[in-house]
């Protein structure tokens, strides 16, 4: 038996997304998001190579019109590319980060 934690879908066609956590479903579409804060080290945000293996770490909370903030991590989804408004996405570049849930 498979039991998953956590699952981030994203169905293309639909423009929708099912986030599961801890059995709980969440499903929403892209026009339902506010912004996106995205959290990366200075060389992963530019596309540059990586001096550490942590630098491949980052992590986005999506905020939801409704008030809702989700947090994705790149143990997740290893590079959160949904295809919205570029004005919607906020990059937050430093050295090292982590997620706060």
């Amino acid at each position: 038996m498979l039991i998953v934690e956590t699952c981030f879908q994203y169905f293309y066609q639909e423009k929708e997304i099912t986030f599961i956590h801890k059995g709980k479903s969440l499903i929403f579409s892209l026009d339902d998001i506010d912004h996106i804060e995205r959290y990366m080290s200075y060389n992963q945000a530019v596309n540059r190579a990586f001096v550490g293996p942590w630098e491949g770490y980052n992590y986005s909370y999506i905020h939801l019109k409704n008030g809702r903030v989700l947090t994705v991590t790149s143990l997740l989804v290893p590079n959160l590319r949904l295809p919205i408004q570029s004005d919607k996405i906020i990059i937050k570049k430093g050295f090292l980060w982590l997620a706060k849930t």
